[in-house]
């Protein structure tokens, strides 16, 4: 079935299509203004704000966004993180960027691409991608239109060369790009131009010509107003004045960086300025705020990944945490500035590095250390000085021969000239032209003294490669001046390693030495007070047995005789002298025990098991009572101090009186055996027992007790009535 539009639909056909353009007009011109804005904020350097109005832009636009409006937007996205040194989120952008200007065939985005790849490898230390880029930006027709963004590629080809340390070709193309600016009228790029032309010169040490070019940069940015481009420039020029040590000058400079810096709110160009003002305050010994500036503009460097310029500001930025002695720091630091520059493969960041870590772990005191990097310092110093000096020797030397050449082919030319125009003159003469002969003679005058000139430059020539051969023989001799250096801060090195070695060795020696002479101080000092010590233990023996002993026995036996000699019926008196004669007796026994117990040669419990057999013998025996004692001859040779010993036998004689007064034992077993570090008793009896839990006015039970904890040992006394007894004593035998 067909549907045939009446006149009225297709009127509102048409009305729809009008409306729907119309609007779709509306929101492309609204995206349009938003892009425009943005563009303006750059323009003002409002990055921040910009930032923000692009953001809203991709937010709000959707679908209804075009490949040109995003190419745009992109662009001016990239360039904004480009400019404010957010480096990883440029990236991102710029990679999009790319699809979309390829999809386009949009040359200038292309370019625009490719020049900000190109400084994002530069600032990651590879050379080689980022010339790359660089080249496929000016193959994409900048050399013919010789633009200014033509002259903006010559500058960071110069810039990425200077990276890599070819001075020389970093020249070539900042002149050109200088050349190009000055035909253009480009005051802003010329400001730029002169700075970077400083940067060589300061390089190659020519510090006076770098200020110059610097202080033309900044009369240039002035005029124009370039913020950011001051900034730069009063930095740079800063340092330079410190290097020339006009302390006033770099202060005035570097505080109107900072302060120029941070009016643009641009984290890169803060970042710059900062580092700049540290490295000032380095130079007046203000190291505390030296490496607080330092770390602030790493922060935001190692945001950027600006390894180029990091690799530098590590080394300062060590060298002040260094002078602050925080070691942690200053070693991380150090570390990481090699790590960057081998990284960049920049010679002179390198062979720095290297040099500062040896003196920083020489100060350290680790020699090995700092040996090893300053080897490697050398090896990198010596392979830049030759290697620059013997190509500017061979560059003079074929310039001057090829000039030569050149110079002898057209002197003969000359020659053979001049010849035929005298020739010539006198034939005018001859044919009487004066004015035709002055004319001859004046060329043959101007042929002659051009000839001479050139013969001039050739011996100037001569002269200059001979002072660079001089130059080279006299950095020949330094070298081996550097070599001989080499080999005594070697010997050096290894004399203190020596010299500690020695140190360390003698003060083990004379500790170890010290050691035992005090060892065999305090073991002179011990047999001394052993000694001692014998001498009084036999002075109170023979003291005790001569008097105390003998005035006793006086005793016992005058109280014998008198009993004997009483009457029957002085049977009370009798009872008193009897009482006497047993405590004299009881006494006597006493008085014995202890002259035993501190004679130093009853030390050995051989000795003392020699006496407990006597007591048994004495006490036991009278009452026919069988007795069986083991011995365990391991313990024989063993040594009980007099403490110990006294108070062991004193409870093994408790124990046999208790036994000889109330077991009315037959048969009695005593054991002395070792059992590991203590001294096992057993004795055991089969009278008549006792109760050990029922208390009695006698202190026998307990005086063994108390004897046994003055032994640090313990005693179990085990019986019953009618059951015998067996008393068990152990204690530590040491």
């Amino acid at each position: 079935m067909k549907v045939l539009l009446t006149p009225t639909s297709q009127h509102l056909k048409k009305l729809f299509l009008a409306i729907f353009l119309c609007c779709l007009s509306q929101i492309l011109l609204a995206q349009n203004e938003q892009i425009n804005r943005a563009k303006q904020l750059v323009e003002v350097l409002k990055y921040q704000d910009a930032e923000q109005e692009l953001k809203s832009f991709f937010q709000n636009s959707g679908n209804s966004i075009t490949k040109k409006q995003n190419a745009e937007a992109r662009d001016l996205m990239a360039e904004i993180y480009f400019q404010t040194g957010k480096m990883n989120e440029m990236k991102q952008y710029n990679c999009d960027l790319l699809e979309l200007a390829k999809e386009l065939k949009d040359t200038t985005l292309l370019i625009e691409a490719y020049n900000r790849f190109g400084v994002f490898e530069m600032n990651a230390g590879n050379a080689k991608d980022s010339e790359n880029y660089f080249r496929k930006a000016l193959s994409m027709g900048l050399e013919k239109k010789n633009n200014l963004r033509t002259a903006e590629i010559y500058s960071n080809l110069g810039s990425t060369n200077l990276t890599a340390s070819n001075h020389n070709e970093a020249m070539q193309w900042f002149i050109k790009s200088m050349k190009l600016r000055e035909k253009l009228g480009d005051q802003k790029g010329l400001g730029e131009t002169y700075s970077n032309i400083a940067s060589i010169y300061y390089l190659m040490g020519n510090v006076d010509e770098a200020i110059q070019h610097q202080k033309q940069s900044i009369e240039i940015r002035k005029k124009i107003k370039d913020v950011t481009g001051l900034v730069i420039t009063n930095l740079n020029i800063g340092q330079l004045y410190i290097l020339k040590n006009q302390m006033d000058q770099a202060n005035k400079h570097l505080k109107a960086s900072v302060v120029l810096a941070e009016q643009t709110q641009n984290s890169k160009l803060m970042a710059s300025a900062y580092s700049g003002m540290a490295a000032y305050h380095s130079r007046t010994n203000d190291f505390e705020n030296a490496l607080v500036n330092y770390t602030k503009a790493i922060t935001i460097f190692e945001m950027a990944e600006n390894k180029p310029l990091l690799s530098r500001l590590y080394v300062a930025a060590a060298t002040a945490a260094k002078e602050v002695q925080d070691t942690a720091t200053a070693t991380k630091y150090y570390h990481k500035a090699l790590a960057y520059s081998q990284e960049l493969k920049n010679k002179e960041n390198i062979s720095n590095a290297l040099e500062k870590l040896s003196a920083y772990y020489q100060d350290l005191n680790q020699p090995e250390k700092a040996l090893k990097y300053y080897k490697n310092y050398v090896s990198y110093r010596d392979s830049i000085s030759t290697t620059s000096n013997m190509a500017k020797i061979e560059e003079i030397r074929t310039q001057y021969e090829t000039e030569k050449k050149d110079n002898e082919i057209l002197k003969l030319q000359t020659e053979q000239r001049i010849r035929d125009l005298q020739i010539d003159k006198q034939n005018a003469i001859i044919l009487g032209n004066e004015a035709e002969a002055k004319r001859i003679q004046n060329e043959i005058d101007l042929l002659s003294q051009t000839q001479a000139l050139n013969d001039l430059k050739i011996k100037q020539q001569e002269e200059s490669l001979e002072k660079q051969i001089l130059i080279s023989k006299t950095n020949e001799q330094e070298l081996l001046l550097a070599q001989q250096e080499k080999k005594l801060q070697e010997q050096k090195l290894l004399e203190q390693r020596h010299t500690r070695n020695f140190m360390i060795v003698g003060f083990l020696l004379l500790l170890i030495l010290g050691g035992i002479l005090f060892n065999r101080f305090k073991l002179k000092k011990k047999l001394e007070q052993q000694e001692a010590l014998l001498a009084v233990r036999n002075h109170i023996a023979r003291d005790l047995h001569d008097k105390v002993g003998s005035t006793l026995t006086g005793i016992k036996i005058l109280s014998e005789v008198s009993a004997k000699s009483m009457n029957s019926d002085n049977s009370k008196a009798q009872n008193f002298i009897n009482q006497i004669t047993e405590q004299t007796k009881a006494i006597q026994q006493e008085m014995s025990d202890i002259v035993w117990a501190i004679n130093p040669n009853n030390d050995k419990i051989e000795n003392l098991v020699v006496r407990m057999r006597e007591y048994v013998a004495q006490t036991l025996e009278p009452k026919d009572v069988d007795i069986s004692m083991n011995v365990d001859k391991n313990v024989l040779d063993q040594n009980l101090n007099m403490n110990s010993r006294k108070e062991f036998f004193l409870i093994f004689r408790e124990a046999i009186n208790n036994i000889a007064k109330h077991s009315e034992a037959q048969k009695v077993n005593i054991s002395v055996v070792k059992r590991g570090a203590n001294l096992l008793m057993e004795i055991q009896d089969d009278g008549v027992g006792m109760d050990v839990d029922k208390e009695t006015s006698s202190n026998g039970l307990r005086n063994m007790k108390d004897r046994t904890k003055a032994l640090k040992g313990q005693i179990n006394i085990d019986s019953e009535l009618g059951k015998g007894a067996n008393i068990r004593l152990e204690f530590p035998a040491t």
